[in-house]
């Protein structure tokens, strides 16, 4: 298989908005010549189990970002963006 499209994406408990992204990635997409990257950007428990469910179901490679959790959530951001570079 030839990847011609990497979709990266950030997350942090957000089980709707990631169901959706994902499902509309799958329903408009053709699979087979796209990777999609799953970042967690350190979500919580079930947060976290259910990502990783997500990233199976829709074959995307799964990355847990053991983030500090700060007050900054900018900050928060940058340190996901810079583990999907």
């Amino acid at each position: 298989m030839r990847v011609k499209l990497v979709v990266g994406i950030l997350t942090y408990n957000r089980k709707e908005l990631l169901d959706e992204t994902l499902g509309s990635l799958f329903e408009y997409n053709n699979f087979e010549d796209m990777k999609i990257v799953l970042v967690d950007n350190g979500s919580d428990g079930e947060y976290r189990i259910h990502n990783k469910d997500c990233a199976e179901l829709y074959r995307a490679e799964y990355i847990f970002n053991n983030v500090v959790v700060t007050d900054n959530t900018n900050k928060n951001i940058e340190i996901g963006h810079l583990r999907l570079i």
